[in-house]
């Protein structure tokens, strides 16, 4: 049974890094034909900086389309960003994390009244955000500027 367990573990840890979302078969299709996506799994990046990785793989030789271009970077700025989230609007908090739009103005709102939030432990315990879904996505959140 454990085994069992284990194989289910891995296989959805293995589905989960590119999310059924729109934008996934134009990211595998524009980047996955060259590199395959695990290259980029474990990358987190702004959206700028996805940005400009896609304008650096269209001067090695990658086509796409305009629309396919701004969905691909869409899509990675959506499930495969850092957010620093002292710097964040509420609307940009509420699209990478997945918040509901009241948690994430409260986030702000918290984080002008108080200051910067220095670490994940005080971001827990910011009034009316949901720590569970945070913690689900922890590797996603900067809390101060990153080169990257």
């Amino acid at each position: 049974m454990l085994g069992l367990l284990a194989i289910l573990f891995m296989a959805a840890a293995a589905a989960a890094p590119y999310p059924d979302r729109p934008g996934k078969k134009t990211v595998e299709k524009i980047c996955g034909a060259c590199h395959g996506l695990k290259l980029m799994e474990p990358m987190r990046r702004t959206r700028a900086a996805w940005q400009t990785s896609i304008d650096d793989m269209l001067t090695r030789g990658m086509k796409a389309e305009e629309s396919e271009i701004e969905e691909a970077v869409n899509y990675f700025a959506r499930y495969f960003s850092r957010l620093n989230i002292n710097k964040a609007t509420a609307a940009e908090i509420a699209d990478v994390l997945d918040l509901p739009a009241p948690q994430a103005e409260a986030l702000v709102r918290y984080r002008e009244k108080n200051g910067p939030i220095p670490n994940y432990d005080a971001l827990e315990k910011v009034p009316g955000l949901d720590a569970k879904k945070l913690s689900e996505q922890r590797d996603r959140i900067a809390f101060r500027q990153a080169a990257f």
